[in-house]
């Protein structure tokens, strides 16, 4: 009788045993976080394609990653792919619209393939949890100035110059849309700012 009891625990621990190494070895978090490890490694190393793949077997595991929708977006962004980053885009802010990054960058695409007015909800909404967002007013001006609404985007594109005058590609994007709407230089005021905010090729000792 012992015997057989004795027999029975050791079938009972073996069976835990091969219960717990299965479910260790198969466990889908673990697994998700490996594949996003290895992606984040592949784009660190502009191996986008290889990125893709990682990223699409996360997304595969868990379809509620934000993270993982997210990074895919970004390395179909690296492969010049707008169509499948938008796709992404728009499940990273459906399941988490706080996301200003993907909201900024689901922006810039809208405002990029014409959809402005779903472009500036995108924008807005940024604005509403982060007023002093600078990208999200040059987002909002380049739509404006696609729609050619001048005094609009002018009034944007000054916003994110106030709120950050150092980023020199805001006075770019004010000359890119604005110079060919009214066949002039931006506002000289910008001009003026843009000089003091660019760095000086010689510096003295």
């Amino acid at each position: 009788m012992i015997s057989k009891l004795v027999g029975v625990q050791r079938a009972g621990f073996l069976f835990l045993a091969i219960l717990l190494l299965g479910s260790c070895a198969t466990d889908p978090s673990k697994q998700k976080l490996k594949y996003l490890s290895k992606g984040e490694q592949y784009f660190s190393q502009s191996k986008y394609q290889e990125a893709v793949v990682e990223f699409r077997n996360a997304v595969q595991i868990d379809p509620r990653s934000t993270d993982a929708h997210y990074q895919l977006a970004r390395a179909y962004m690296r492969l010049k792919n707008p169509q499948a980053a938008y796709r992404e885009l728009v499940e990273t802010v459906t399941l988490a619209p706080q996301n200003s990054d993907a909201q900024l960058q689901l922006a810039a695409l809208l405002v990029t393939g014409r959809q402005y007015e779903q472009a500036e909800v995108a924008a807005n909404k940024v604005i509403a949890a982060d007023p002093k967002n600078s990208k999200a007013h040059t987002i909002l001006g380049a739509k404006h100035a696609m729609l050619g609404e001048l005094s609009t985007a002018i009034s944007e594109f000054q916003k994110a110059i106030e709120l950050d005058p150092k980023q020199v590609e805001y006075y770019d994007s004010l000359e890119h849309f604005i110079s060919p709407l009214v066949g002039l230089p931006p506002p000289r005021q910008f001009t003026r700012m843009r000089f003091k905010q660019t760095p000086s090729p010689h510096k003295h000792a």
